[in-house]
């Protein structure tokens, strides 16, 4: 699986010929594409946007859910 920040960057197209790798869009990720059959010993390779892509979408997580407040 390879993991990158946005669906047109030129190895989503160089992959398509490479049996069995699969490339993600981190905002499209799921436990399913990380651990097939509950498995979670996939080899992921991820782009150095993605990893910074997932930071910001975990922050933004977090500061909507610091920001609810408790009934």
């Amino acid at each position: 699986l390879i993991v990158v920040s946005e669906p047109n960057v030129p190895l989503v197209k160089a992959a398509r010929n490479l049996e069995g790798v699969e490339v993600k869009v981190v905002g499209n990720l799921s436990v399913i594409n990380l651990a097939p059959g509950g498995w979670p010993a996939r080899l992921v390779v991820w782009s150095e946007k993605a990893f910074l892509k997932l930071q910001n979408i975990i922050d933004n997580k977090w500061k909507k859910l610091r920001g609810r407040k408790h009934a």
